[in-house]
């Protein structure tokens, strides 16, 4: 660098081998500089062959030279060296091992109290714990359903005896005609008459009036009449046997020796009265004599 009176020294063989000496900034020489912020420290010379000496120069005196080209990163130098790796390879060889463990630090300050976390998953059940104190009763719950039906318990002592009952309907009432012989072989007919409040189709067994039985079953013909309660006295068709194969009467549905199941119609008690008569063929196992209807 070269100003109007002074030329600093750019060939080594122009420095003195001796070291210059060095001195406090405030006793430099100023070089035409009013202040130190403006001013940079350099070393210049007006004797090629002296020493350079130690003096505040001015920015105004220096001269700016042209920008040099952009130098050469670190990865790019490797790589001239030879390096084949990517550039994200030689950052990462930048990085050293770890250090070893440093000393324990002091005890920290408590921190604030964080957020409550999530609830954790469901852990294993515990030994069963000691039986506590008995509580208190605590109040009668709903009624539950129903059991099942228990077994039957054994049968208990006979109560007393009921008062009686009302009165029931009229039975059966059964009427037995003169019994006459039709054969010399001991057949004989008769005919019998019933009378009931309403059979309402229901199954009975009736027995032979008067104790009458027959050496085999006899056989037996049937008539039967439905008479309303509010009958005015007009004409009544008889009710026909409707057979075995039907389910409703009236009908016979068997004939034994001293009785037979009778089904009777499907009048109902309190709106009618059924009466039926019935004429018997068959051999008596005694002489037997029948009343008069």
């Amino acid at each position: 660098m070269t100003d109007s009176s002074t030329q600093t020294s750019t060939t080594p063989t122009s420095i003195s081998s001796n070291p210059p000496q060095t001195a406090p900034i405030t006793s430099l020489p100023r070089y035409d500089t009013p202040s130190e912020d403006d001013a940079v420290l350099g070393l210049i010379s007006s004797d090629p062959t002296a020493a350079p000496h130690a003096a505040l120069i001015p920015h105004s005196a220096l001269q700016r030279g042209p920008k040099g080209d952009t130098g050469l990163s670190a990865y790019q130098l490797a790589v001239m060296q030879g390096y084949t790796g990517s550039l994200n390879d030689w950052i990462a060889t930048l990085q050293g091992s770890a250090g070893p463990q440093g000393p324990t630090g002091p005890k920290g300050d408590t921190g604030p109290i964080g957020n409550t976390g999530p609830a954790g998953s469901k852990g294993d059940q515990g030994p069963q714990g000691p039986t506590g104190p008995q509580g208190e009763t605590g109040p009668a719950g709903p009624k539950g359903d129903q059991g099942p039906q228990g077994t039957v318990g054994p049968a208990g002592p006979a109560g007393p005896n009921g008062k009686p009952g009302p009165q029931g309907p009229t039975g059966v009432q059964a009427s037995l005609g003169s019994i006459k012989n039709t054969s010399e072989d001991g057949v004989v007919a008769t005919f019998f008459r019933i009378t009931c409040d309403g059979g309402a189709g229901n199954q009975e067994e009736i027995a032979y009036p008067n104790g009458l039985s027959f050496q085999v079953p006899p056989f037996i013909q049937l008539t039967t009449h439905i008479v309303p309660l509010n009958w005015d006295g007009s004409p009544i068709s008889p009710v026909s046997d409707t057979g075995s194969s039907s389910t409703s009467g009236p009908r016979i549905i068997a004939v034994g020796r001293k009785s037979f199941i009778f089904q009777h119609p499907t009048g109902w008690p309190g709106f009618s009265k059924e009466a039926t008569s019935f004429v018997l063929w068959g051999i008596p196992e005694t002489s037997q004599k029948g009343t008069a209807s």
